[in-house]
C-alpha cells in the first residue's frame, strides 16, 4: 500500500504531476483522449475565451441594440405591446413621411383612432410589409393603411434586411415556392444571416465600436468625432423607437430640401429601386396580406404616396404608369378604399421634398393634416359606396 501513495512536489508543478499520473493511471483510450487535450489546450482555451466573450456580450445585449439598433424588430417588437386602433405599414416613404401624431384622435367609423402606431419599414418591399404586417399585428388594428409606391412592388429589387429580421424557416419556404426565380437568393441570406446572430461579437461589431468611441469621449475627447456622433445619432434613434409609435425619422431626411440639392447639382441622375420595373411576386404578397386582413376584419385602406415630379414624371414615368394600373385593379377587385395623395391636392413642390422619394419635415406636417380630412371623410360616407368605387373622390 505504501507503494501506491503518491508525494507530490509542492505549488503548481505539484498540481500538474497529479494530473499526469491519473493520466498515466487512466486506460489507453483516456491517456490518448488526454494528449489530444494537451496538445490542443491553445485552441480550446481560445474557443473557451470566444463562448465567454459571447456570453458576456448577450448579457449586455440591450446596450447593443441602443447603439446599433434594428429598426424592424424594433418597430415589430414596438407594435406588439398592445392593441392598436390604427397602424401605418409601407416602405421608407412611410416610416419618414406620416407621423403618427398628426393622426390621433380622429374619428373613423364613428370611433375615434387613439392608438396609432407606424410600422413603416425603411427599404421594404411589398413582401417585407406583409411579413412584418404577418409577425406584428397580433391582435390585429381596426384599420390598416398601406402607403404605398411603385419601388414596393418592383420585382426587380428584394430587402434583405427583410431576411434577417422578419422571416422565419416557413416564410422561406412559402418564398420558395411562390417566388423559384429568386429561391436562390433568400435562402442564401436567410442562412447567412442566422448564422451571424448566432455569432454575438460578429453581430454587434459595429455597436461595439460605436460605445467605444462613445465611452472614449470622457478619456480622449474628440478622438473619434465622426463614430461617436453616429453613435449619438443611433442612442437618439433608439429612444424614439422605443417613445410608443414607431415614428423616428432621420434628421437628414427631415430637414433636407430637393430644391436645395438641385441648386447645388447634388440629386442623383438614376433611382435603382424603379430600374428594370416589373410586376408579379410582390404583387402576389399584397394579396396574400388582403387576404389576412379579410380574414382578421381588419379595414384597408391603400394610400398611393407623393414622390417627386422628377421620379414619376421624367424618370420613371412608364414605371409609375404600370404602378398604378395595377394598383386601380386591386383595390377595385377587392372593393378598396384608395386614396391618391397627389402634390397638386396637398400643394407640394420640391421644396416639400428632402429628396427623390422622402417627404422631409414640413412635407409631413401637410401629408398628415390631408391624410387625417380624407379618412375623416371617407369614414362619414357610406361604407358600401366608398368601397364599390375603389377610389376616393
Amino acid at each position: 500500500m505504501a507503494a501506491d501513495i503518491i508525494v507530490p512536489p509542492r505549488g503548481a508543478r505539484g498540481r500538474y504531476h497529479l494530473i499526469h499520473e491519473a493520466a498515466r493511471r487512466r486506460t489507453p483510450a483516456a491517456r490518448r483522449a488526454f494528449a489530444v487535450l494537451r496538445r490542443y489546450r491553445v485552441f480550446l482555451f481560445f474557443l473557451f475565451g470566444l463562448v465567454g466573450i459571447d456570453l458576456l456580450l448577450l448579457a449586455a445585449r440591450d446596450v447593443w441594440h441602443a447603439y446599433d439598433p434594428d429598426d424592424y424588430r424594433e418597430r415589430l417588437h414596438g407594435v406588439r405591446q398592445r392593441p392598436r386602433d390604427l397602424v401605418l405599414v409601407g416602405g421608407s416613404t412611410v416610416s419618414e413621411g406620416i407621423d403618427p401624431r398628426s393622426l390621433t384622435g380622429m374619428s373613423w367609423r364613428g370611433q375615434p383612432l387613439d392608438d396609432i402606431y407606424n410600422l413603416g419599414l425603411p427599404g421594404a418591399t411589398t413582401t417585407e410589409v406583409w411579413h412584418g404586417v404577418k409577425h406584428g399585428l397580433t391582435p390585429p388594428p381596426r384599420l390598416l393603411v398601406y402607403g404605398i409606391t411603385a419601388s414596393d412592388l418592383n420585382d426587380s429589387r428584394n430587402e434583405a434586411h427583410g431576411t434577417r429580421s422578419l422571416m422565419t424557416p416557413g416564410d422561406v419556404a412559402e418564398w420558395v415556392y411562390c417566388r423559384p426565380q429568386s429561391a436562390e437568393w433568400v435562402l442564401r441570406h436567410y442562412f447567412e444571416d442566422r448564422v451571424g446572430d448566432a455569432w454575438q461579437l460578429y453581430r454587434h461589431r459595429n455597436a461595439l465600436r460605436l460605445w467605444a468611441a462613445d465611452q472614449a469621449e470622457a478619456i480622449l475627447p474628440d478622438a473619434f468625432p465622426e463614430a461617436r456622433a453616429e453613435a449619438q445619432h443611433n442612442l437618439r434613434c433608439s429612444a424614439e423607437l422605443r417613445r410608443g409609435d414607431g415614428f423616428a425619422p432621420q434628421t437628414k431626411i427631415r430637414f433636407a430640401h430637393l430644391d436645395f440639392k438641385k441648386v447645388m447639382n447634388d440629386v442623383p441622375s438614376r433611382f435603382p429601386f424603379l430600374e428594370n420595373y416589373r410586376l408579379g411576386g410582390h404583387l402576389l404578397y399584397l394579396n396574400r396580406l388582403l387576404d389576412w386582413a379579410e380574414t382578421n376584419g381588419v379595414e384597408v385602406v391603400l394610400l398611393d404616396m407623393p414622390v417627386p415630379a422628377d421620379i414619376e414624371e421624367r424618370m420613371h414615368p412608364e414605371a409609375f404608369a404600370r404602378y398604378r394600373t395595377a394598383l386601380t385593379d386591386v383595390a377595385r377587385r377587392r372593393r378598396l378604399l384608395l386614396l391618391r395623395a397627389g402634390r397638386r391636392d396637398l400643394g407640394l413642390d420640391d421644396r416639400h421634398f428632402s429628396d427623390l422619394i422622402h417627404l422631409n419635415d414640413s412635407g409631413t406636417r401637410r401629408l398628415g393634416d390631408w391624410l387625417r380630412a380624407a379618412l375623416a371623410a371617407a369614414g362619414d360616407r357610406d361604407k358600401e359606396a366608398a368601397l364599390s368605387r375603389g377610389t376616393a373622390p
